[in-house]
C-alpha cells in the first residue's frame, strides 16, 4: 500500500506542476494584453489632453475675449461705432431729442442734382447742393 500512495501522490504531483506550467504563459499573456489596452488608453488620454491644452490656450487668448465680447455683450471697436445725428429741441426746460435725419431739399433742382451724381458729371449741379 504505501507504495500506492506514493505513486498517486507523484502522479498528482506531476498533474500540479503541469497546470502551473501550462496556466502561468496564459496569465502572462493576459497581463500582457491587459498592458497593451492600457497604454492605448494612455495615449488616447494625452492626445486628448494636447486637445484640451488647445482649448485652453485659445480661451486664453485676446482673441477669445474678443468674439466672446462681441457676441455676448455685443460690444464693438470704437471704430465701429454708428453716429447718429441728434436734434435737440428746448421746451418748457424739457430736452426732447430725435434721431431722424435731416430732410433732403426736394424738388426737381435737387433730382437734377441726384441724376448729376449718379452719371458722374461735375458741372451739373443743382442749387443747393455741393
Amino acid at each position: 500500500m504505501p507504495l500506492e500512495f506514493f505513486g498517486i501522490a507523484y502522479f498528482l504531483l506531476i498533474v500540479v506542476a503541469g497546470c502551473l506550467l501550462v496556466l502561468q504563459p496564459a496569465r502572462v499573456a493576459q497581463y500582457n494584453e491587459t498592458i497593451a489596452l492600457k497604454q492605448r488608453e494612455l495615449q488616447s488620454l494625452k492626445l486628448k489632453n494636447e486637445d484640451l491644452k488647445k482649448v485652453v490656450s485659445y480661451a486664453e487668448s485676446l482673441e477669445f475675449v474678443e468674439n466672446e465680447a462681441r457676441m455676448t455683450l455685443g460690444m464693438v471697436d470704437p471704430g465701429e461705432v454708428k453716429a447718429l445725428e441728434v436734434n435737440v429741441t428746448q421746451a418748457n426746460s424739457a430736452v426732447f431729442a430725435s434721431s431722424q435725419p435731416k430732410p433732403e431739399p426736394g424738388g426737381i433742382l435737387s433730382l437734377i442734382g441726384r441724376i448729376a451724381q449718379i452719371f458722374g458729371v461735375k458741372e451739373a449741379t443743382a442749387k443747393g447742393q455741393h
